[in-house]
């Protein structure tokens, strides 16, 4: 009986192999309709050649190329030296490209980097019509939040982000510092001579090529020019034609340097001044200056070079006018103070004009007592008369000549009707001063005129004696 069943399998068996092969020809197949390949129970199908497994499809629907375990729909690893895994082409020409290095090749079978990717045309992301090799479109306004087109680094530490105007670094979500060409070469900003570019700094509205806008005002900000290489070495800044450099403040002119000499010229032109007044009293003003030499607390060597100059505290009572608050020091103490040494030009002009006037007036002065000098050398004493009254003494005006004042010595007994007389060049009476007993009277040159005069001591009516004085003005 056990026979019997274990034949009757037997033929069932071989009829079913036998129905299967009459349905799937090695050769190929004239199906009636669908029809299915594969397994009705839990094992997977595996495809093999040589006895050897080239591919399956598991029970759970992935398949597996070079791998017995896919884990995704399609799973391929290649294990062959020099086997390329994936290949895609179009008309006989590589589209996409897997070689084995693991790098990916799009629109060329060009061997890609390792690990790497090439493309051969554009890549659009966002875009079905990429412009140029990466052409990105759409995101978010780039902030410190909003992480726009593109994000280079890591959210949580340094990045940069950008969008379709704006490029930020980052640090994990706050500002950071944005490096450009940090290893030399050439910055070039508008390189062509288009006009209308312009570059604005701390501003989103520059109105000039270059606008910088500080955002404190203190000395901390604006621009900072520091000398990297070997000391001595100094910083230029220089038109690169004859043309003068200009320099202007809220768009108004108020220096030039010559582009030629190099001469530094603020602008003078009366019509750009008003409240014009003269200078006056400048060279009493200037004897109170105190020219100094000294050392900036910045200099650390003991025999490093002296300056020498003036100290603005001390200008500032005097010529006001030079010293100017240096705002920004941004420490709590006072401003430093500055002074405009260029001021100095106009002050020399002015006191050396006041010290000519004083000159001047010397020398007339000088030239009126050799005159007078002269003139009393010629009468050598001629003039001079004494009558020798007893007690009686007249002398010689002192200083002689004089232009403030003189005074007249003379002696006379007691209880002596005394004056003295001042008489001019045609004897007429001038001046009578009464002579007391205090010896002396004094003259003032401002109630005579320049010249040549005669003074008499007249005693009880008697001329006494007589002599010569010379007023210069």
């Amino acid at each position: 009986m056990k026979k019997q069943i274990l034949f009757t399998l037997f033929c069932l068996l071989l009829f079913g192999n036998m129905q299967l092969l009459a349905q799937w020809a090695i050769n190929g197949n004239n199906l009636p309709g669908n029809r299915s390949f594969g397994s009705n129970n839990n094992f997977s199908v595996i495809f093999e050649t040589l006895n050897t497994e080239r591919g399956r499809m598991t029970n759970t629907g992935l398949w597996g190329f070079g791998t017995p375990a896919p884990n995704s729909l399609v799973h391929i690893n290649s294990t062959v030296a020099g086997q390329n895994p994936f290949r895609v082409q179009v008309n006989g020409a590589s589209k996409l490209y897997v070689d084995n290095g693991g790098g990916v090749s799009i629109g060329s079978s060009s061997i890609p980097p390792a690990n790497g990717l090439f493309v051969a045309g554009n890549a659009g992301i966002g875009t079905t019509a990429p412009a140029t090799k990466l052409h990105v479109v759409g995101g978010s306004d780039a902030s410190l939040t909003n992480n726009g087109f593109i994000v280079s680094g890591p959210i949580s530490g340094f990045n940069v982000v950008i969008d379709d105007n704006e490029i930020i670094a980052r640090n994990n979500g706050a500002a950071s510092t944005l490096t450009l060409n940090n290893n030399g070469g050439n910055l070039i900003f508008n390189g062509t001579t288009v006009a209308g570019a312009k570059f604005g700094v701390n501003t989103p509205s520059p109105v000039s090529d270059i606008s910088l806008v500080h955002t404190n005002g203190f000395i901390s900000n604006g621009i900072t020019l520091k000398n990297s290489f070997a000391a001595g070495l100094s910083w230029n800044i220089y038109s690169a034609t004859t043309d003068d450099l200009w320099f202007s403040n809220d768009g108004s002119h108020v220096a030039t340097i010559d582009g030629t000499s190099g001469a530094y010229t603020p602008p003078s032109d009366r019509r750009l001044k008003k409240d014009i007044v003269p200078m006056d009293n400048v060279m009493e003003r200037v004897m109170k200056l105190s020219p100094k030499l000294y050392h900036f607390n910045t200099q650390s060597a003991s025999n490093a070079r002296k300056y020498m100059g003036l100290i603005a505290q001390e200008v500032q009572p005097i010529f006001p006018e030079a010293v100017y608050a240096q705002s920004g020091k941004n420490d709590g103490t006072d401003d430093y103070l500055s002074m405009d040494y260029s001021i100095f030009g106009v002050i020399a002009v002015k006191a050396i004009q006041e010290q000519q006037e004083i000159i001047t007036t010397l020398e007339q002065r000088v030239a009126k007592l050799e005159e007078a000098l002269k003139a009393v050398a010629g009468t050598n004493g001629k003039n001079d008369v004494s009558n020798n009254l007893a007690g009686v003494v007249l002398k010689q005006n002192n200083p002689n000549p004089f232009s403030s004042t003189t005074t007249i010595q003379y002696a006379i007994p007691a209880g002596a009707n005394a004056q003295i007389n001042i008489y001019g060049t045609g004897g007429n009476l001038i001046k009578s001063v009464k002579a007391t007993s205090s010896g002396q009277v004094q003259l003032n040159a401002a109630e005579l005129r320049s010249g040549t005069y005669t003074y008499s001591l007249i005693v009880n009516g008697v001329t006494a004696a007589t002599k010569q004085l010379i007023v210069v003005k």
